[in-house]
């Protein structure tokens, strides 16, 4: 449930529950000041109709029969048309001294608010009706204490009941305006309120989604910063264990080519000056023997010193491409494929179109050596069996494919990491950090398809370690 939601059914319990209460207190403060006034007004006049009379309750303790003549002609003509439906005097110990000439109020009504007058207050009730036919509209009781003049002695209780239709019609009207009011402001409350929490809520939910959203886009960051650190550690590992390889062959191949030569090399020198100091001095006398011989160890010397030049470059060569610099790399292409051709004596077909005129040295590097391992693979394993170069580009990549025909590669060695050579995982790696894909496939009808993808865009920023 929403804050909003919330907050209206909350609100909207308290609110009703305190303008309830408060509707209560105002409708009966209407209701009870409306009473006084009409009870003060009726008790001024009241003090004025028994005032002549009052000094004489107070001397005698009662009036005279023509005083009550009268005040029933008073009461006939002149109050009773005012609204009085009863006019009593009372002794303050509640003895009665005058009741108007038609009783209809029962006698025992208010001994208790008598009481209350004759002690000074002025008690003021509003009755709903009597149980009689001509007393079912409702009336206000009036009982006032009357002081002789000059006087702080009350001296007698002056009751009246007075019609009260007209007032509770004003009460009535009073209570509907006050409820009206307590409601249209409770109403408007609510609003301001519900419109002030409904704009938090949401911006609170909006806040809630944002952060639901970072957390997660913080926790599949991670995720993938995770992987890319598996990733990159799995990568200098292999970089690490190719270079190794690497190393070790380059050692190898020193030893077992440039440095055979050069110990040959060595020892025919050695074997030319131990000669020459154990010869006898009559076998150096003759000029053409001694040129003779030394020419036939000279050529000797430098036919092996070249041999060993050659196995040098050759091992360079394999390190690094400085020759690609100013080529395209469809020439690039096909420099690899001549290369494996003339040390193999195998034949390769060599398809291409669309390559772009102009690429980074990394890229022509990168392909260069893919296809030098690829083609050096097929003429290992598969004897150089109908090996196809083919490459084209797209607006986005490179597409290169190198396939043949041979007895195909052992789909467990392409699962297995760990029985991956050192070509493979050079391949792979030389692709991985140019931000391309290699796929090595076995096709259903034999032989080989590595095929290798170089994205274009960014190329050109990655370096290869």
């Amino acid at each position: 449930m929403s804050l909003a939601r919330q907050f209206t059914i909350v609100g909207a319990i308290v609110t009703i529950t305190a303008m309830s209460l408060l509707g209560l207190w105002v409708a009966e403060n209407i209701r009870s000041g409306m009473l006084r006034s009409s009870g003060f007004a009726s008790a001024i006049l009241m003090d004025s109709f028994f005032a002549p009379y009052v000094t004489a309750i107070a001397e005698t303790g009662e009036i005279s029969p023509e005083q009550i003549a009268v005040l029933n002609r008073l009461y006939t003509d002149t109050l009773f048309e005012a609204g009085m439906r009863s006019v009593k005097l009372w002794k303050p110990d509640g003895t009665i001294i005058y009741v108007s000439g038609e009783v209809l109020i029962p006698e025992d009504v208010g001994p208790g608010r008598i009481a209350r007058a004759a002690a000074g207050e002025i008690v003021v009730n509003f009755e709903d009706g009597y149980n009689h036919p001509d007393l079912s509209t409702p009336f206000i009781e009036i009982y006032v204490p009357l002081y002789p003049i000059g006087s702080n002695e009350v001296a007698a209780v002056g009751e009246f009941h007075q019609e009260a239709s007209r007032l509770q019609e004003a009460v009535s009207a009073a209570y509907v305006w006050s409820w009206t009011v307590v409601g249209v402001v409770a109403l408007a409350m609510m609003g301001a309120l519900y419109a002030v929490v409904l704009r938090g809520s949401r911006t609170i939910t909006q806040q809630q989604t944002a952060l639901q959203r970072a957390a997660h886009h913080a926790e599949e960051s991670a995720r993938q910063n995770e992987q890319l650190r598996i990733a990159s550690d799995k990568t200098r590992l292999q970089a690490a264990e190719v270079n190794e390889q690497l190393l070790g062959r380059v050692g190898a191949d020193l030893h077992d080519g440039p440095i055979q030569l050069l110990s040959v090399l060595n020892f025919k020198l050695t074997h030319l000056l131990s000669n020459k100091t154990r010869a006898r001095k009559d076998e150096w006398k003759d000029p053409a023997q001694v040129e003779a011989k030394l020419r036939n160890s000279l050529e000797g010397l430098v036919s092996l010193n070249t041999e060993a030049l050659e196995e040098l470059r050759s091992i360079s060569a394999g390190l690094v491409l400085p020759e690609l610099v100013d080529l395209t790399l469809e020439s690039t292409l096909e420099l690899a494929i001549s290369r494996h051709e003339a040390l193999t004596g195998s034949s390769v077909v060599y398809r291409h179109h669309a390559l772009p005129a102009h690429t980074s040295h990394l890229i022509k590097t990168c392909l260069y050596r893919v296809v030098q391992e690829a083609l050096n693979n097929s003429a290992r394993y598969a004897a150089g069996a109908d090996q196809l170069v083919s490459a084209r580009a797209t607006s986005e990549a490179i597409e290169l494919e190198v396939s043949d025909t041979g007895p195909g590669i052992d789909q467990t060695r392409l699962e297995s990491e760990d029985r991956r050579g050192l070509g493979l995982l050079g391949m792979s790696n030389r692709i991985n950090a140019v931000g391309g894909t290699l796929e090595i496939k076995a096709p259903d009808g034999g032989g080989t398809l590595i095929r290798a993808t170089i994205p274009l865009v960014g190329a050109e920023a990655t370096n290869w370690p």
